[in-house]
């Protein structure tokens, strides 16, 4: 527990630095273009990580998971993220070039064909930024990954704030800027990753082989999650507009924050569960009735918080995301719980169960949000994840307590004893020995 909270440690310092400059950059996003070019940005960033996952075929979860338990596979896994990488980009351009009228006719319906040449781009971009960190996860460095996460979160900021403060307007400026500096970081930090670790990339079809059967079980699961996650802000852009999106995605953004504290955790449980040293469900039991507790509470700080700075922050058009910031603040409470409980089944090598569940999340928001959005608007949109999300999370526990053999209620069942021994725990963590002369 000891060394699983450690290294939570280096994750968080991480997904602070990352909630800094996301919300700093949305800000100047959004008052430099407005809630129009707010949406459009966020509807460009959101194509390029459905694209990452769906054509890059999720492999950061093979990565992480074979690598926890062989080290001796890297050189061939990351040849293997090469290879993805390759396709993930390839298939981004290719999917613009031959279907232009389904990227731009439909899921990027009213977006200017510059910013979507540039969404486009992003998608083997964001491809790295998920497989880097699960090369170090899978090596269980944390204190690199959280270095990595930290200089990801750069592309975010500086190149806002330099637009900014030269007073450009134009939200596909931001957008290609953004797009050249992921591409120089990421690039050359997988780069470097492989001279240090890796040595020379070699081929191993049979390995690539075993990857693919495990990623195609949770492959589901992903695309079901982006359906989940991801599909309102599409749906609000076809049916509505992006400058519905731009407002819709300020509350988004920021209640998502909240979701940081179980994603801090999930990634250290699946690694830890993929590398057999996490023990039963014991442990995750502990760590999620903890972290609902510390949820609840975020939560109420940041709405409180939430609704005293968006306006002034943001501006005067951001005001109806205070509405919707009171409905996705506790669906993203219950989304971070579900992830954290699919990471310890991912990890026992049960991907199939957890894309069960993302079904049901997926199949409920795709029919809420087709009667809701018309009807309400963003709001609906709110209710629709509020719900999906809740129903997600029931089906993982049930899932959860199949595969460790713990009651579902009691998997959710905080306890006294829960909580006094992992304060003692991070009390030991914190504790600095001194040194007798």
């Amino acid at each position: 527990m000891s060394r699983l909270l450690r290294d939570s440690a280096w994750t968080l310092v991480a997904e602070a630095v990352t909630a800094v400059a996301t919300l700093a950059g949305g800000i100047l996003v959004a008052r430099a273009t407005g809630a129009e070019g707010k949406g459009v940005f966020t509807l460009a960033t959101g194509f390029a990580a459905i694209g990452a996952g769906v054509i890059g075929f999720r492999w950061e979860r093979p990565t992480g998971y074979f690598l926890a338990r062989n080290r001796k596979d890297l050189p061939a896994i990351v040849a293997s993220v090469f290879v993805m990488a390759a396709v993930a980009t390839l298939g981004g351009v290719a999917l613009w070039i031959g279907c232009p009228a389904l990227v731009s006719g439909t899921v990027l319906r009213g977006i200017d064909h510059r910013s979507i040449t540039v969404a486009t781009g992003l998608i083997g971009t964001h491809f790295l930024f998920v497989s880097i960190p699960a090369l170090y996860g899978g090596l269980r460095e944390f204190r690199l990954r959280s270095m990595f996460l930290s200089a990801a979160a750069l592309p975010l900021l500086v190149p806002p704030a330099f637009l900014y403060a030269m007073g450009e307007r134009d939200v596909a400026v931001y957008l290609r800027a953004y797009l050249v500096t992921c591409g120089a970081v990421y690039g050359a930090w997988l780069v470097a990753f492989t001279t240090t670790h890796a040595g020379w990339p070699r081929v191993d079809v049979r390995l690539w082989k075993r990857m693919i059967r495990y990623g195609s079980l949770s492959y589901a699961s992903l695309v079901m999650d982006f359906v989940t996650v991801r599909l309102d802000l599409f749906l609000l852009n076809y049916l509505i507009s992006s400058t519905e999106v731009g407002i819709y995605s300020v509350a988004v953004g920021i209640a998502t924050r909240i979701a940081s504290i179980p994603n801090i955790l999930s990634h250290v449980v699946f690694h830890r569960v993929s590398a057999n040293e996490i023990g039963n469900g014991e442990t995750t039991r502990r760590i999620l009735n903890l972290t609902t507790i510390v949820m609840v509470v975020a939560g109420l700080a940041v709405a409180a918080a939430g609704s005293l700075v968006i306006v002034p922050f943001y501006g005067a058009e951001f005001a109806r995301s205070v509405g919707l910031l009171f409905v996705m603040i506790p669906a993203s409470i219950v989304w971070g719980l579900f992830r954290l409980l699919a990471s310890d089944v991912e990890g026992r090598g049960r991907p199939g169960l957890v894309s069960a569940c993302s079904f049901i999340g997926s199949a409920g928001i795709v029919v809420l949000d087709l009667l809701w959005i018309p009807r309400y608007g963003a709001m609906g949109a709110a209710w629709a994840s509020l719900v999906a999300y809740g129903a997600a999370f029931v089906c993982c526990t049930v899932a959860f307590a199949r595969v460790t053999g713990l009651r579902p209620y009691g998997a959710c069942a905080t306890t006294g004893d829960d909580v006094a021994t992992l304060a003692a725990t991070v009390g030991r963590i914190a504790r600095v020995p001194v040194r007798r002369a």
